[in-house]
């Protein structure tokens, strides 16, 4: 076994493992995000050096996954909406300069999904909750997809399996949601 697949094995392992955890409401999740946020983006780009700019996409989840972890019970709601902010400004500004022929619009729908979603998985409300495991759906749906086409297998049976995670979680969040009213 090479060492590229090994850490693609890693990194998707640790990717799901991230999932599960936080799918239980285990703020110890967002640990398996930070080494997997960094191996993946070593992954990406040793095979796109050229899309320098979803890798700040990748870069702004890692700040998210810090944020999720040293993240207070009672948050400051001014932070965290010019953090959505930010997200979406740098997925507005990503998506204007990697637009050209040689970046399939799936990279910048996946890497959007997976920021807005990181977001909005830090916030206790199960409608931003929802939001943000769906954002999370249609990431990994991209992600395996882009996997496959990528010749990392591994990576994309291990989105294939948060996938499920995130169906599944968004169906406790829609469920819980429904309790609460």
């Amino acid at each position: 076994m090479t060492i590229p697949i090994m850490l693609e094995i890693t990194c998707g392992l640790l990717f799901l493992l991230n999932k599960v955890f936080l799918f239980f409401g285990k703020r110890s999740g967002w640990w398996f995000n930070l080494p997997a946020a960094i191996i993946g983006l070593s992954i990406f780009l040793s095979h796109e050096p050229q899309l320098w700019a979803i890798a700040i996409l990748q870069m702004f989840g890692i700040i998210v996954s810090i944020r999720g972890l040293v993240a207070p019970k009672n948050r400051n709601k001014t932070f965290e909406q010019s953090l959505l902010i930010i997200a979406f400004i740098l997925i507005g500004i990503v998506s204007y300069f990697t637009y050209k022929p040689d970046v399939s619009p799936i990279d910048i729908v996946a890497a959007s999904a997976f920021t807005i979603g990181s977001v909005l998985l830090g916030y206790e409300t199960s409608t931003r909750m929802t939001l943000g495991w769906a954002c999370y759906l249609v990431g990994h749906c991209g992600a395996a997809y882009l996997g496959f086409l990528q010749h990392t297998p591994y990576l994309a049976y291990f989105q294939i399996a948060s996938i499920f995670v995130s169906i599944i979680a968004i169906e406790k969040t829609i469920i819980l949601g429904s309790i609460k009213r």
